[in-house]
């Protein structure tokens, strides 16, 4: 079973066990996302010749993304759970 499926349920259980239910200090919850995108690109440019040790004269275009999601419970005095995956996108190349 793949992890992401677990996630939800992982989740409601611990909002369901007996004195652990998410109380109304909202400090008890911390939830946090970001993702970045990076974009490079270079332009074509005209070259005598190509090879094996050359630059490559046609343009490329690249791109990287990453994204990190962070989540915490307090779940007792003192006791804390906390989730924090990353994702990252390897750069994807286009040729202009």
């Amino acid at each position: 079973m793949q992890i992401r499926k677990l996630i939800p349920i992982f989740i409601f259980s611990l909002c369901m066990f007996p004195g652990i239910a998410p109380a109304a200090n909202p400090e008890n919850w911390s939830l946090h996302f970001q993702t970045t995108n990076i974009g490079k690109t270079d332009a074509p440019f005209h070259a005598a010749y190509s090879g094996k040790n050359s630059l490559r004269s046609h343009g490329e275009i690249r791109e990287t993304v990453t994204s990190t999601l962070f989540l915490g419970r307090r779940l007792w005095p003192g006791g804390e759970f906390y989730f924090n995956p990353e994702l990252s996108q390897l750069t994807v190349q286009f040729t202009v």
